[in-house]
């Protein structure tokens, strides 16, 4: 495996790398984007995006997000991205669904508290384990609430493969846990049969504005040996930020038995280095272990399973004249 070690790189004066071979993105160091989005507080995130960079060859960050880091691509063609919520939720669910129909994507039904608001929902309570879930057109129930969206659409089936895109949405009203998160999966999938069933109608997301918006962003974030995703996991298991390397922003709650997301940016640290810290931690087998060029970038990807159905998964992306980025995504299932 080549070294994902970023050497305290620098960016150079452009904030974004566009590698034309493959439209992959990297941000850069400490400096936000600029974005006519309203201005986030003194502690932010780093390695920030903003709206219109490629996430694929058609997909772009929408309205309302950044990009945290880089897309993380896939060895034959499409990429997963997690983005922060920085505007309206529900524009940016609009935005996205309109550019994944635009790109002759169609969405498969789902099921809803509400027949017209069915991508979107309010869960009260809990994040993780809600007391009542209404309509994103209801009022907003007293205490913390969370507006989640989901979408899974695809392409036709095409020699046992189907191009599916999906996304989740997760914003609550409290600060703690910080959850301000959109991810965007676009991948080509086995398929034994008929494939995800889908119907010609574009996505349809409640009208805004959006009864959530992003909460006050936290006043601190991990250091080096603390946990990354402490606050979704119950287990006894421990994901330790390493030195030489930061998290983006914080972590994304993963709908299953405990999980995250997290995006992590690597200056002095190298993706072998978390391999050997998080496979003593769970002792998971190896399924997955790609590594290849995508444009002018090399591309980590490992995935571990773990018994019960569980897995971490590992996507690393090193460009060649800016820091490299992991996305580490945990799930307990």
């Amino acid at each position: 495996m080549p070294s994902m070690r970023g050497n305290g790189r620098r960016c150079a004066a452009a904030a974004i790398s566009l590698l034309m071979g493959g439209m992959l993105l990297s941000g850069c160091g400490d400096e936000p984007a600029a974005s006519s989005e309203a201005a986030l507080p003194e502690a932010t995130p780093i390695a920030t995006l903003p709206p219109g960079t490629p996430i694929t060859d058609w997909l772009t960050v929408p309205q309302g997000t950044v990009l945290l880091g880089s897309a993380f691509p896939y060895p034959d063609g499409g990429a997963r991205a997690l983005l922060l919520v920085t505007g309206d939720p529900l524009e940016a669910v609009a935005d996205l669904g309109e550019q994944i129909y635009n790109a002759g994507y169609r969405w498969s039904p789902l099921e809803s508290p509400s027949d017209n608001d069915y991508v979107c929902e309010i869960r009260s309570g809990d994040w993780n384990n809600p007391d009542e879930i209404f309509p994103v057109s209801a009022e907003l129930p007293d205490g913390p609430s969370w507006l989640y969206c989901e979408g899974y659409a695809a392409l036709p089936v095409e020699e046992n493969h189907q191009w599916q895109a999906t996304f989740e949405l997760l914003v609550g009203t409290e600060s703690d846990p910080y959850l301000s998160h959109l991810y965007v999966n676009v991948e080509r999938v086995f398929m034994d049969g008929s494939g995800l069933g889908t119907v010609d109608t574009p996505l349809v997301v409640p009208e805004g504005p959006s009864p959530v918006t992003p909460p006050s962003y936290p006043d601190s974030m991990p250091g080096p040996g603390d946990a990354i995703g402490a606050e979704f996991f119950h287990n006894g298991e421990e994901y330790p930020l390493l030195e030489g390397s930061r998290l983006t922003a914080p972590p994304l709650w993963v709908d299953c038995t405990g999980g995250f997301y997290a995006v992590i940016e690597l200056n002095e640290a190298e993706v072998e280095d978390y391999v050997t810290e998080y496979q003593q931690e769970f002792g998971g087998e190896r399924d997955i272990d790609e590594e290849f060029t995508h444009g002018e970038t090399r591309v980590v990807y490992q995935r571990y399973h773990i018994g019960g159905g569980g897995y971490l998964a590992l996507h690393a992306v090193d460009p060649s004249e800016q820091p490299a980025y992991l996305l580490v995504y945990r799930c307990d299932d």
